[in-house]
């Protein structure tokens, strides 16, 4: 078990997800708390999961895989392996874990491996982390990937971004240059400042 505050700059190994979480938190961004596992726990590393549990409340937690490959240059995964939201007991944090480091083993994502990075063993980890329970959430991205000259734009939707991100919902939008569509109505425009402040920032 390591804790964000602890994974190295050269802490690839524990896939995309969790160094980046990491090197955020390191950084002073507002990142909740988290733990990345390199391999299923036994009975005396649980009780450690369970005292780091504990020192954050015992609050609900994501349960998220971090492959090896995952969210990096080339690939992303998005969907390959298993995710698990709002994870309030111990008996669902055990199961959760353990189908998040069977989750590489799925067909899916065996060859998603075997076609984008020619690695069809691959490597897993798991983050935990604290949920929170946001108004809103997001995708920014620095350069908007259909034209970059246009500059930042981020797409956002109410609540939880999984709708979002499993192409549920139709996300608002806002650009660089003004251009707003479907923004949720309590979405600011000083938060919209606010969010592509920190984005920028995250790219320095």
């Amino acid at each position: 078990m390591i804790r964000f505050e602890e994974i190295g700059e050269n802490d690839k190994q524990f896939g995309g997800k969790a160094w980046g979480l990491g090197r955020l938190a390191q950084a002073g961004f507002p990142v909740p708390p988290g733990v990345v596992l390199d391999h299923e726990p036994d009975e005396s590393e649980w009780l450690e999961i369970v005292k780091w549990w504990k020192s954050v409340g015992t609050r609900p937690l994501a349960v998220r895989s971090s492959a090896g490959a995952e969210d990096s240059a080339t690939t992303s995964f998005a969907g390959q392996n298993r995710t698990f939201l709002d994870v309030a007991d111990e008996r669902g944090l055990k199961e959760a874990i353990r189908a998040c480091f069977q989750s590489i083993h799925g067909d899916n994502s065996r060859a998603y491996r075997r076609f984008f990075s020619q690695d069809e063993a691959g490597r897993m980890n798991v983050v935990l982390q604290v949920m929170v329970q946001p108004k809103f959430a997001g995708v920014f991205f620095s350069r908007d990937p259909m034209n970059a000259e246009r500059g930042w734009l981020f797409e956002v939707v109410e609540g939880l971004g999984e709708d979002l991100v499993s192409g549920q919902v139709t996300p608002g939008l806002q650009r660089q240059n003004g251009e707003k569509q479907r923004l949720p109505t309590a979405f600011t425009a000083d938060f919209a400042v606010d969010v592509a402040k920190c984005g920028m920032a995250v790219r320095e």
